[in-house]
């Protein structure tokens, strides 16, 4: 597989006139090399990128040359097949990535997890009552859901569409499995436990019922994971999520879970009744 550059030339349509951003480059690159294009701020580097990926501003188009991805025309494809082609077999790391939205992506796939983790917080505030509870089931959660990106990369799967719903699910199942412990160590401080003795005797009472909930998905899912029939390729990536990250979804709840609790914990219960009449 090679990629052909040829005479690529690139222009922006500016008030004052026309910008040559990139004006003439060659190159080819094959499968396996690593090629460095070096210039100053400004010289087009980004531009060429861009170019490359047929996502120039509203301003800018393409001149004139020839992009060829093996037998590939890419300029020469519709809009439709081109998507199938960024982010798959050409992309590319835009600046200050971790800052700005993805124009690969739609912004409803990229706003879709947090969103999802502003409802979770909203539903488990509701359910316990308390602000540090609720904080300490989602403070553990991104650490559960490392079991499903370890088990993506050992599946050689890409982060697809059904990874990401993959990982919907399973932090439903991380909240669903916090909300289950924290629920039975509030109940034992509300008898009148003190904190730490709450906190070992609400996690060893649940434990057996927390060890079935996550075995229940994770071996369910497990032989959609190693299957490798017709249609696999989109049923794996959402079935390898949930049984990678119930793995550690089980580690974390039953033992990072009740420590996290007991640090953000106050030493005195108190209702919400009883917090908002000492307000």
């Amino acid at each position: 597989m090679t990629l052909q550059v040829a005479n690529l030339r690139t222009v922006l349509d500016t008030s004052r006139g026309v910008v040559r951003a990139v004006d003439g480059i060659d190159f080819e690159l094959r499968k396996g090399e690593c090629f460095a294009l070096v210039g100053e701020s400004g010289s087009g580097k980004s531009m060429t990128a861009l170019s490359l990926m047929r996502l120039l501003p509203e301003a800018g188009r393409i001149a004139a040359g020839r992009v060829e991805l093996g037998d590939i025309d890419l300029l020469g494809l519709p809009e439709a097949a081109m998507r199938a082609v960024r982010g798959r077999r050409v992309a590319m790391i835009f600046q200050e990535p971790a800052t700005a939205l993805n124009p690969v992506l739609t912004c409803g796939r990229q706003i879709v997890v947090p969103l999802a983790l502003a409802a979770v917080l909203f539903l488990l505030y509701g359910a316990v009552q308390s602000g540090r509870a609720a904080g300490a089931i989602l403070l553990t959660a991104p650490f559960a859901l490392t079991g499903g990106v370890f088990a993506l990369q050992l599946g050689g799967m890409p982060l697809s569409v059904s990874a990401v719903v993959g990982f919907i699910a399973l932090l439903g199942q991380v909240s669903l499995l916090g909300l289950l412990l924290v629920s039975a160590i509030e109940q034992k401080r509300m008898d009148g436990m003190a904190l730490l003795d709450a906190v070992i005797a609400g996690s060893t009472e649940k434990l057996r019922a927390v060890l079935m909930a996550g075995s229940l998905a994770l071996f369910g899912l497990l032989p959609m994971a190693i299957s490798t029939g017709i249609g696999s390729e989109t049923q794996r990536p959402f079935a390898l999520v949930i049984v990678g990250g119930m793995v550690t979804t089980l580690i974390i709840t039953l033992f990072v879970l009740p420590a996290v609790y007991y640090v953000l914990a106050t030493e005195k219960y108190e209702t919400p009744e009883q917090e908002d009449e000492a307000a």
